[in-house]
């Protein structure tokens, strides 16, 4: 009777919903930079625990400025794992706003930031150069927004794994450009479902 027919309504358009929320998941995309090869930067790509994922053929693009990045498009859930380094000087990265950091020198390989972002946009993120090795001025880059303080030589590449997975590689202005200077891993994550949406209907 009519009870069926509005529970059966109702089923179909909590199936619906959810095939819409699937379908318009949040995804990693690049937005300008250079695009290269790992393989083809002046210098080898060698940080500590180097990724088994990225190798001499994987496709980058290379950041230097406000403006571009990489992108995120819309709602997600954010986790950032801190892969390695190969640097003389100490750096550090940290999402913004900040719930946590890694740093070259304390933190250990695998440590994990799960955070979220509430809507798309340039993923929020920055490294910062620490300037404690070889001449090195200390400075800020942020993606999207490129660099602040006194290294102006920061940089920034990017391997876009898959639209949910990505290495972010940082340049921390020693002039080697191999983007290898403090390596994280971020990955995407549908928003969950709030626990009352389960009772619609």
């Amino acid at each position: 009777g009519n009870r069926v027919k509005t529970a059966l309504t109702a089923i179909l358009s909590c199936i619906a919903l959810i095939a819409s929320l699937s379908a318009n998941a949040s995804i990693l995309s690049l937005d300008g930079g250079f695009q290269t090869k790992i393989g083809d930067l002046p210098s080898l790509f060698n940080p500590s625990n180097h990724p088994g994922d990225i190798n001499a053929g994987t496709d980058i693009s290379i950041f230097n400025k406000a403006g571009e990045g990489i992108r995120l498009s819309g709602a997600a859930n954010l986790m950032y794992t801190y892969i390695g380094k190969e640097a003389g000087s100490q750096n550090l990265f940290q999402p913004n706003p900040i719930v946590g950091f890694f740093h070259t020198n304390w933190t250990p390989a695998g440590s994990i930031i799960n955070t979220s972002a509430s809507s798309g946009g340039f993923l929020d993120f920055s490294f910062l150069g620490l300037g404690t090795c070889c001449g090195l001025k200390p400075g800020v880059f942020t993606n999207g927004e490129g660099n602040f303080g006194d290294n102006g030589r920061l940089g920034l590449a990017v391997a876009l794994i898959n639209p949910s997975t990505a290495y972010l590689m940082f340049g921390d202005g020693f002039g080697d450009s191999d983007f290898d200077d403090m390596v994280v891993k971020v990955e995407v994550s549908a928003v969950p479902l709030p626990a009352a949406f389960w009772l619609f209907g």
